[in-house]
């Protein structure tokens, strides 16, 4: 578990799913998987975190509310951790319908050479600058002081679903890819799991203009100097939401020098060097 990661903002049933993937993963042949065919490998606490019950089937009314209720707290983090609609290649990632309609184009076909496929490819791109209120209406959140909708003919059930199981499946590959680097696995393994995470966006301090950064593949010759041409702050708030900021050693021969062994959570005396 990384600092100031979408998990640890989504709360503690996050975590427990971090944990719980890492253990289901430790078993598991990844030689074929990819970022489509990894899904979510702890469907049920997933469910429990957006406060549903367990189940496959249809919601019932309370779980509309409930999971409207995480919604709606969580909607920037949430917003984050939707994918890319393709991956670098071109191919689907496996975004559902109501959410591709919601959150994303359709452009061009891409070259067939890129796919391995013998048609190109339409290609799915997430909307840049979705609103905190345009991805509340898709689940049927209103304005404060006005019913939320949850309506059989809203299809609002239908995209909560999507959404639970979009964010479980999120949530699994972050796990994997952790407990991955963990036992030293190779980086094409990686790369190859992590390619369809949502692309990075970053504000050109001249211009204004935002420019797209892709990481979902890891860091690469091709991507490393457009990522270095960031401050660390702004990479975090990119990444993580907020500004990451590692205080200096205050004494001794380092003294000037980012302390990475700076404890940052005094309940688990983490700190900000990655184990």
């Amino acid at each position: 578990m990384y600092f100031g990661s979408p998990l640890e903002r989504l709360g503690p049933d996050a975590v427990e799913i971090n944990q719980e993937v890492k253990k289901i993963i430790a078993g598991m042949d990844v030689s074929n998987l990819n970022f489509k065919t990894l899904k979510d490998l702890t469907p049920e606490l997933t469910q429990q975190m957006f406060g549903i019950v367990p189940k496959v089937g249809n919601l019932t009314k309370q779980d509309i509310k409930n999971a409207q209720m995480f919604i709606n707290k969580h909607a920037a983090t949430l917003v984050q951790m939707l994918p890319e609609g393709s991956t670098i290649g071109g191919t689907s990632t496996g975004v559902q319908k109501v959410l591709l309609d919601a959150f994303y184009t359709k452009t061009g076909r891409v070259a067939s050479a890129k796919t391995g496929s013998k048609a190109g490819l339409a290609i799915q791109v997430k909307n840049k600058g979705i609103s905190t209120q345009e991805f509340l209406e898709v689940f049927g959140i209103t304005e404060r002081g006005k019913e939320n909708t949850y309506k059989k003919d809203s299809n609002t059930s239908a995209r909560i679903k999507a959404l639970v199981s979009q964010t479980g499946k999120m949530l699994t590959n972050q796990a994997v890819r952790e407990h991955l680097m963990e036992r030293q696995e190779s980086i094409e393994t990686i790369q190859r799991i992590a390619d369809g995470k949502s692309r990075i966006m970053f504000s050109n301090e001249v211009t204004g203009k935002r420019k797209s950064v892709n990481i979902g593949g890891g860091v690469t010759q091709e991507n490393f100097q457009e990522l270095y041409e960031h401050e660390i702050g702004d990479i975090a708030e990119a990444i993580f939401g907020e500004r990451m900021r590692v205080p200096n050693h205050m004494e001794g021969p380092l003294k000037g020098t980012r302390n990475l062994e700076a404890i940052y959570d005094k309940e688990t005396g983490e700190t900000k060097k990655a184990n």
